[in-house]
């Protein structure tokens, strides 16, 4: 049996050297598969280690997701301020961009109704 250094990449074989009638001294090569067999209690704790490591991770992507949703929602009001200060709202351009969604808004509602 044949085992590689511990820092070889290759998964370690075994190695039989063979003899058939047609062909003398070939090497056939035999993986060998080790097996682990895990008891109920094993399988049940490590998928409840499973589940909390999920659910950790559903926190911290709710967390980020928040996190993100508050951030752009500060940024728009931040926006907002910014443009009622410098009058933008006051200009007839946005006025009458308002009014026109307002009349959108209410041919839309009277045709629905």
């Amino acid at each position: 049996m044949e085992i590689g250094p511990l820092g070889n990449k290759q998964q370690p074989f075994h190695t039989v050297k063979a003899s058939s009638p047609k062909k003398k001294d070939t090497v056939n090569e035999v993986r060998r598969e080790d097996k682990l067999e895990l008891s109920s209690v094993a399988r049940q704790q490590l998928a409840e280690l499973a589940d909390k490591a999920r659910s950790v991770e559903l926190a911290d992507e709710k967390k980020v997701t928040h996190d993100t949703a508050s951030t752009k929602r500060e940024e728009k009001i931040r926006l907002a301020r910014e443009r009622i200060e410098s009058g933008f709202y006051e200009s007839s351009d946005v006025k009458g961009g308002i009014a026109d969604k307002i009349v959108e808004q209410f041919f839309k509602e009277s045709t629905d109704e």
